[in-house]
């Protein structure tokens, strides 16, 4: 892995430029089939962001999330 100054040195000298994301190819998990949640599994992450403490910069895109979580799990209880 390269060290901060590296990457400085690289950026600043732009001999070697990061890629654009249009250059990087996205990654997906080997093996996985399935990338939804279960119900059990939106249930965990409920609670868990409900036992957390989030900053302020953080709070509306956990509200966001959880509400989503949310309505996940009525709609999988309704099934």
């Amino acid at each position: 892995m390269a060290s901060f100054r590296q990457i400085k040195k690289r950026l600043l000298d732009n001999k070697n430029p990061l890629p654009t994301p249009e250059q990087i190819e996205p990654k997906t998990l080997e093996g996985t089939e399935d990338n939804t949640f279960e119900y059990e599994e939106a249930r965990y992450m409920l609670n868990l962001i409900a036992k957390s403490d989030f900053k302020g910069q953080d709070v509306q895109v956990v509200y966001n999330i959880a509400l989503k979580l949310q309505t996940l799990i009525k709609e999988m209880n309704i099934q």
